[in-house]
């Protein structure tokens, strides 16, 4: 059974600070990134001795990846968040079967959410290797690698969608936002950025 892993609970930013640990490369900035929940990068930040002259840098070498400073705290409930790898657009991949969980119970955005899978099917950072494989947590004959968009997986889009012309959340975010955020799915649930 998987329980919290050591890290799990830095990411919580318990308290609201940026708890500093870890190790990967960074992998290059670019402007208009988010967080794994979907909120806005500040460009240009700093925080203690880290600096950053984009929006999304790993200065601390964080194992996790690449880490900002949020725009609003509010939406991340914290000033900091881990970035959402570059180039990972969820726009035209449905999870598949829709609604899928592993045998645990554990749904793709638990996989996107934690770091358990990466976006070309492996193992996470947040994945424990004492779990074993995906294979292990396989049900209705699918494992996250198959089922899940963040993990690599999943089916396309209907192309038949369009969207209402000049609608807006109460916040003034439009369809565009909810796309590239991924705060939704194409079945009008939340997805792995919500």
């Amino acid at each position: 059974a998987r329980g919290e892993v050591p890290w799990q609970s830095a990411l919580r930013g318990v308290g609201g600070g940026r708890v500093h640990s870890r190790a990967l490369a960074p992998s290059g900035a670019s402007l208009n990134r988010s967080t794994w929940t979907g909120c806005q990068c500040k460009e240009g930040w700093s925080y203690e001795d880290a600096t950053c002259a984009s929006t999304c840098c790993n200065p601390d070498n964080d194992t996790v990846g690449e880490w900002c400073m949020v725009k609003d705290s509010h939406c991340e409930d914290s000033d900091w968040g881990y970035c959402r790898p570059a180039g990972l657009i969820l726009g035209n991949c449905q999870d598949s079967p829709p609604g899928w969980a592993d045998s645990e119970g554990d749904g793709c955005v638990q996989y996107g959410q934690d770091h358990w899978c990466t976006p070309d099917g492996k193992q996470g950072v947040g994945w424990d290797k004492e779990w074993g494989a995906f294979s292990d947590f396989k049900y209705q004959d699918h494992t996250a690698v198959q089922a899940c968009c963040v993990c690599g997986g999943g089916g396309d889009v209907k192309k038949n969608c369009a969207d209402t012309a000049g609608w807006s959340d109460r916040e003034g975010d439009t369809c565009s936002e909810y796309h590239f955020a991924n705060w939704c799915t194409s079945d009008g649930r939340p997805g792995v950025g919500w």
